[in-house]
């Protein structure tokens, strides 16, 4: 600056007092992410206030760290860590504020052209207006408002109640970001309008601006087509030319209905809306909204299938163990005919057979649809777990997708799911546990279902033995209906349903029949050594491997879940077509019959404002464009230019403030996190929850297999470095 100002004392000493807040604001920040276990809110209102009497070695804030180490901030360090804690913060603002500008401009820009092209062949009556305000509008939109609160202040307060006191104490107020003059309130107000629609292109959607008609035939001007754009008259076409959308791409990020659907046939096509997914972005080159993909899956996506049991342990009670209904064991045990990939043949096989090779929806996503051969067995695969979840499964709601509920953000099972759910899911996505990695060491047991069949088969023989003798017909017809040899593969003209019937009711009869207590005594026997299989005690693992499912033994009772992990960019785009193509209805005959994903906001988890400051600035565009501007140091006030070290610091300090929200989001969760484990040791059912009585008569708590360490700090650990890997990561295309 020219005219540099030169700051009294009484001036420093009043800015200092402004930079509390945000210093405040910004150690705690730092704190936390430093992983200093504190409720935030209740840190900061619970901050004494410095004053002038305290002297450098008064402590003003002391923190006990997870291991016990005392951390005093005091009164001294205050200046020292100052420029260290907040300079980074006030740097990000800076660059923030003219990214802002710069991407507002952008979009304000193509606001002008989308609404020229958008109205480009409708009829007056028909046009919209949408295109967004120039950024001199909105700036002077905001000085009437500064200027109208000045009025009014001197009007409440008058001269002679120093109302330019109270004006600037209103402009230093969070309102107005802490503003030393009007100009910096009217600067902060313009920015923080602008924010909204300057991030559009890291914001996605499924609009329908476009019809069946604009995006199969182009969009045909009715007059001469043009915007303005800071005076200049720009020409966008001339009447009766074509106008064709880069943006848009067939069986990309739309689908058109068949020429012979429904739609068309009921529908004007030239009113017909067709779903597009893209970003909210007006600017023709930051439409794409698959971009983010890549950096999406690198966060462990899944999308689950779930078969659900009721039985459960009754965890004290020695003789009835386990809570196991009739009709469970006799939904398990009851014949059913499956398609086989060979369409002319069946297989007759018992529920319980099936489940350990349940796959859910997985075989229609792994598939390539256009290879019909493969794509015919996976849906026959799929069919029969969906015949499964309907005649065997506690919970047949999602049958009709396969026992999927589509996606599932971890960020929304950790905000809005117990710990019981997500701690287990997880353990999941990181894989089996070591000793210093992931949550739960699988115990793997493919033949769990096989040996529980068994078991049941000879304990309700054993029970008619004891009841009715094992030469009575009643055990004669039972043994014969539970003979393995009825399960076989036939030709469909082979099959007899009666004989299925025969079977099914026999051993629904027979079971029904038997007196309770000798069914719940010997079942949940059972089901006790079975579930415990590997483990002492009679113990469970918390996550069983069957072959490729995941089963889970809860209070609910029994959880099986097939995990496909979204980890290919092409099979993401795929599912994205398929749930286009039951948006538009295009004539779709397929599989699906509900959306997998949810596209409105897909990808709100990474897209957040670390995500985007990184990827900007990973841009030679963004990169130079901000190494012109110059903005006023916070401690000298005096301009420069940004470097690249401030570049550097934008970005780091964005990640910092992320990982405080992922940090608060985990400490949030404390009291829930540690009552599952207090549960988890207490339901005494778990092998992994361990409890050791040691020479000290004291108990060692432990989570196998991190027997190590502390198990609350472990959970805290790892659900806190889950939930912040791959930070920041910038889009694998700059």
């Amino acid at each position: 600056m020219s005219d540099k100002k030169i700051r009294t004392t009484e001036q420093k000493a009043k800015r200092k007092r402004i930079l509390w807040g945000a210093f405040w604001g910004t150690a705690i920040t730092a704190a936390v992410s430093a992983g200093i276990a504190i409720p935030i809110v209740q840190a900061q209102k619970k901050l004494p206030q410095p004053t002038p009497v305290l002297t450098n070695d008064d402590a003003i804030i002391s923190i006990v760290t997870p291991n016990g180490k005392n951390y005093n901030l005091n009164y001294g360090d205050l200046d020292k860590n100052h420029n260290e804690l907040n300079g980074p913060k006030y740097i990000a603002s800076q660059v923030e504020k003219f990214l802002t500008k710069y991407l507002y401009e952008q979009e304000y820009k193509g606001s002008l052209w989308y609404e020229a092209v958008y109205n480009a062949d409708k009829a007056e009556n028909k046009r919209r207006s949408f295109a967004l305000d120039s950024i001199d509008k909105i700036k002077s939109e905001n000085t009437k408002k500064i200027n109208d609160l000045e009025k009014k202040i001197q009007e409440d307060y008058g001269l002679e109640k120093k109302w330019d006191e109270k004006f600037k104490e209103e402009l230093a107020s969070s309102q107005y970001g802490n503003a030393k003059s009007k100009e910096e309130a009217i600067e902060y107000l313009t920015t923080k309008q602008m924010e909204s629609n300057a991030y559009r292109r890291y914001q996605t959607e499924v609009n329908k601006d476009w019809t069946y008609s604009e995006l199969k035939n182009g969009i045909i001007a009715n007059r001469d087509i043009y915007y303005t754009y800071n005076g200049e008259k720009i020409e966008v076409a001339k009447q009766g030319e074509t106008i064709t959308l880069s943006f848009a791409k067939e069986n990309v990020n739309y689908v058109l209905p068949l020429e012979n659907s429904e739609e068309l046939l009921t529908e004007n096509k030239d009113q017909l809306a067709i779903p597009m997914f893209v970003t909210k972005s007006f600017v023709a080159d930051q439409k794409e909204a698959s971009r983010f993909i890549t950096p999406w899956i690198e966060r462990k996506q899944a999308i689950i299938s779930d078969f659900k049991l009721a039985s459960k342990p009754n965890k004290d009670d020695v003789v009835t163990p386990w809570s196991v209904s009739k009709d469970e064991v006799i939904k398990l045990l009851s014949y059913n005919a499956f398609v086989l990939e060979d369409k002319n043949k069946v297989e007759v096989a018992q529920g319980i057979d099936k489940i350990a090779t349940f796959s859910g929806i997985s075989p229609l996503i792994i598939v390539d649809e256009t290879k019909q051969e493969e794509w015919n067995k996976a849906l026959i695969k799929a069919n029969n777990d969906a015949k499964l979840l309907e005649f065997v499964s506690s919970d047949k709601s999602a049958a009709d997708q396969y026992g999927s509920i589509g996606f599932q953000n971890i960020f929304s099972q950790l905000q809005g799911k117990e710990a019981k759910e997500y701690i287990p899911l997880i353990s999941i996505l990181l894989g089996d546990a070591t000793e210093t990695t992931g949550i739960y060491k699988y115990n793997e047991q493919n033949e769990l279902f096989t040996n529980l069949k068994e078991e049941l088969n000879k304990s309700l023989l054993e029970i008619i033995k004891n009841s009715a003798g094992e030469n009575s017909q009643t055990y004669k017809d039972l043994k014969n209906a539970l003979d393995s040899t009825n399960s076989k593969e036939l030709n469909k003209t082979d099959l007899n349903s009666n004989n299925i019937a025969t079977l099914n009711d026999t051993i629904k009869n027979t079971i029904n029949s038997m007196i309770d207590s000798d069914f719940n005594k010997a079942i949940s026997k059972v089901y006790q050594t079975v579930f415990s299989t590997n483990n002492p005690d009679n113990k469970i693992s918390s996550i069983i491997k069957v072959k490729d499912n995941y089963l889970r033994v809860t209070s609910d009772g029994i959880l099986l879940q097939n995990v496909y992990y979204l980890s290919d960019v092409n099979k993401v785009n795929s599912l994205i077509i398929h749930d286009l193509t039951i948006q538009s209805k295009s004539n779709y005959n397929g599989a699906f019959k509900k959306e997998v994903l949810n596209l409105n906001n897909i990808f709100n988890e990474i897209l957040t404002k670390d995500f985007q400051v990184a990827d900007l600035l990973s841009q030679d565009e963004f990169i130079n464009y901000i190494k012109e501007q110059s903005f006023i140091q916070q401690e000298t006030n005096e301009e420069r230019k940004f470097t690249q070290e401030d570049i550097e610091k934008a970005i780091e300090y964005e990640k910092l403030v992320k990982q405080a929200d992922n940090s608060s989001l985990i400490n949030n969760k404390a009291k829930q996190i540690e009552s599952f484990v207090k549960n988890e040791f207490n339901s005494g059912i778990y092998a992994d929850w361990k409890a050791t009585l040691e020479a000290d008569n004291q108990y060692k708590w432990e989570l196998a297999p991190h027997t190590n360490q502390k198990p609350i700090d472990y959970l805290f650990k790892t659900i806190n470095d889950f939930i912040n890997s791959n930070l920041s990561k910038k889009l694998k295309s700059n």
